[in-house]
């Protein structure tokens, strides 16, 4: 399995650990300004990361085929990413359900 394209434009690193600040579908301009504040990225890379952050939350189907890719596909995932991938699949599969 390939890695999402749009996966692939935020960086696997960069969706695992800022997933829950993402979850919370900020304003692109407040998405942006967090990634440069803490360092992430410039602005220009920023604005570049949270369009495909939009992509994947915008779409089910793509959120859980990037962190399904996390847990069980990526070669490059650390421990704690597909550990976290792992959970975070599992709770996006029981929200889903109801």
């Amino acid at each position: 399995m390939p890695m999402p394209k749009h996966l692939n434009r935020i960086g696997m690193g960069v969706f695992i650990s800022e997933y829950e600040y993402f979850a919370t579908r900020p304003k692109r301009s407040d998405a942006i300004a967090y990634l440069v504040d803490k360092g992430i990225s410039n602005e220009a890379g920023a604005g570049h990361r949270v369009s495909g952050v939009k992509y994947l939350f915008d779409d089910p189907i793509l959120l859980r085929e990037a962190l399904e890719y996390i847990a069980h596909a990526s070669l490059k995932a650390t421990m704690n990413e597909k550990e976290k991938a792992v959970r975070l699949l599992k709770e996006f599969n029981n929200l889903r359900r109801r």
